[in-house]
């Protein structure tokens, strides 16, 4: 579990000083077209990311339920 913490603490530090380093990498009457580039590109990749976990999700199987049919945890 602190793994898991550790990566979000991680993550929500580095995209503020990623989008940062967009904008300031850009003239000033670029920054509205920048900062949205940078939006779309990290939806973007987050949008990836769940449909990457959905497919392994849906190829490894029916992980939640027995073989026949009852859910885990209700016997």
């Amino acid at each position: 579990m602190r793994t898991t913490t550790r990566h979000r603490r991680g993550v929500s530090l580095a995209m503020p000083a990623a989008q940062n380093a967009v904008i300031a990498a850009v003239r000033p009457h670029e920054i509205g077209t920048a900062s949205g580039a940078y939006n779309m590109f990290r939806y973007l990749g987050g949008s990836f990311g769940v449909a990457i976990l959905v497919s392994l999700a849906s190829v490894m199987g029916p992980w939640c339920c027995h073989e026949d049919g009852t859910t885990l945890g209700h016997e």
